[in-house]
């Protein structure tokens, strides 16, 4: 014996009671989960509908479907559930999948625009790192002193500064050793030319 079919109005008002709860779920939603909720509602209403063969009630359970991948920034999924609900009279379905299309550029738009920032980023990072000069080494006063004296290692020292004094000395020690010679007698300096032919003969 087949099943009997529940009456059409009980079935409609089980549908409504789904996709209401939808709507007051998705009104009310705060998280991802709660669309989530609300679109499990939508699926069980278009389940319902699907099964049967009420055309009308499925377009209205594919337009709350739509509602929540809107919440859910799915737009490409949104704008296929309004296509498919355009069955619906007095809905403006049309509209609403230009929305959906219009987010879609704008995220497109927004998605490029990120990866152009991102690349200039990238680029001026590696030029201000080639052009960027070196910085001299910072030292400490004592690391300082060091590194001056190492420097220093090499170099021609200075000629000494020789002052008027060192002068004047230098000719006052050659003037007494001038009058010291000429105060010898003059044969010292025969016995000293003997002396060394002597030795040299030796």
């Amino acid at each position: 014996m087949a099943q009997k079919r529940p009456p059409k109005g009980l079935v409609k008002a089980r549908i409504n009671t789904l996709l209401l709860s939808c709507h007051i779920i998705l009104v009310l939603a705060e998280t991802q989960q709660d669309v989530l909720r609300a679109l499990v509602k939508a699926d069980q209403a278009l389940q319902v509908g699907s099964i049967f063969s009420l055309l009308g009630m499925q377009a209205k359970a594919y337009l709350y479907r739509g509602h929540c991948f809107r919440a859910l920034t799915m737009w490409d999924e949104a704008r296929h559930c309004y296509q498919r609900a355009i069955n619906i009279s007095a809905v403006d379905t049309e509209n609403l999948a230009r929305k959906c299309l219009a987010n879609m550029a704008m995220e497109r738009e927004a998605m490029i625009q990120q990866q152009l920032e991102k690349r200039a980023t990238l680029r001026e990072g590696c030029g201000k790192a080639d052009t960027e000069e070196p910085r001299p080494a910072v030292f400490a006063d004592d690391e300082a002193y060091l590194l001056q004296r190492v420097r220093d290692v090499g170099r021609p020292a200075a000629p000494a500064r020789q002052s008027p004094g060192d002068d004047e000395e230098r000719s006052n020690d050659e003037q007494e050793e001038q009058e010291r010679i000429q105060q010898q007698p003059p044969w010292q300096g025969h016995v000293l030319v003997r002396a060394a032919g002597q030795i040299a003969a030796r």
